[in-house]
């Protein structure tokens, strides 16, 4: 069962203002698989932000060079890193997208708590830790969503231009 709530606007807007809040007694354990998520969202988001260009130079290279060992190497050594970023990147995104989808996980656990009262100020008050990373679960959400549209319009550019 899904909560209902129209607040998540205003929660996010008066989060903002809460940097650094400690989470009350009532909200710890929420909180602290909230800031577990976080911690690797940020890993992965400064991974992401690090992976530059991709190795489609390289790959042209090797492909136009396939006797070539040394390019060869070159290329797959190219390939390595940006492989295992790539496998990271999924293996997150398919963990976000369950914590996102099924009712038993944080998501729905944060919206159930977060709408359970008609007192959006009250409620905001009561689970301040939660209310913060909320928002800041939801902004990273939307960063990784803006990374992956960044990187496939670099691709479609890439292979438009050729």
């Amino acid at each position: 069962m899904r909560p209902k709530c129209r607040k998540f606007t205003l929660i996010l807007k008066v989060s903002k203002t809460l940097p650094g809040v400690n989470p009350q007694e009532a909200e710890t354990e929420l909180y602290k698989e909230c800031v577990k998520i976080m911690n690797e969202s940020q890993t992965i988001m400064e991974s992401l932000e690090s992976y530059g260009q991709g190795a489609t130079e390289a790959i042209s290279r090797a492909y136009k060079n396939s006797g070539d060992a040394g390019i060869q190497e070159e290329t797959w050594n190219t390939l390595q890193p940006l492989i295992e970023k790539l496998k990271n990147l999924r293996g997150f995104n398919e963990k976000i997208s369950i914590y996102l989808i099924h009712s038993a996980h944080i998501v729905p656990k944060i919206a159930t708590e977060l709408c359970k009262s008609k007192d959006l100020v009250k409620t905001i008050t009561e689970n301040p830790g939660i209310t913060e990373k909320f928002s800041h679960l939801l902004d990273s959400c939307i960063r990784l969503d803006g990374i992956k549209v960044i990187y496939l319009l670099l691709e479609l550019n890439t292979r438009n231009s050729k």
